[in-house]
């Protein structure tokens, strides 16, 4: 968690500003957490605004909380002076896609999956980066037909027909 009181002389309070600000930054932002869209915008030596991207199954921490909607989150920081600064936050949220595929080949036939010739039932995951920057999983559940062949045997004699398959 974060102090809300930060002591620093008023003589140097812009570089303060500049070096609390980079070491906050990268605490609230970078900490465990992978940004995806756009780095932090700084506003020195007043409010800064952080503008960060998550994929919907990960998490972000900010000022000691734990972060998974989007939303505009702020904490104020007072320095000894008395002087305040602002630090939003605007998370966004970004969706992860899921999607199954059910496919049916005969025996003897390939299916291609994700570069793979595939034969065998089974269910099969790939997981490709979509546009977002976010996974999207793909599901395939192949079936595999057995081939199916009957040997008939059929005897006729001369100048009788035989019907087979309706001809």
């Amino acid at each position: 968690m974060f102090p809300t009181t930060i002591p620093f002389s008023t003589a140097r309070s812009n570089q303060f500003h500049f070096a609390f600000f980079s070491l906050l930054l990268l605490v609230l932002c970078c900490f465990g957490t992978q940004l995806h869209a756009t780095a932090p915008v700084l506003n020195l030596p007043g409010d800064t605004t952080i503008e960060a991207s998550i994929c919907d199954n990960e998490t972000y921490t900010f000022n000691g909380s734990v972060l998974d909607q989007p939303g505009t989150y702020e904490v104020v920081l007072i320095a000894s002076d008395g002087t305040d600064s602002t630090v939003t936050l605007i998370l966004q949220v970004l969706p992860t896609a899921q999607t199954t595929v059910d496919a049916t080949i005969c025996e003897g036939e390939t299916y291609s999956f994700n570069g793979q010739m595939l034969q065998l039932a089974g269910t099969y995951t790939a997981v490709l980066p979509a546009f977002n920057g976010c996974d999207s999983t793909v599901t395939l559940k192949l079936n595999v037909l057995p081939s199916s062949q009957t040997m008939l045997e059929a005897t006729i004699c001369e100048g009788e027909t035989y019907t087979f398959g309706g001809l």
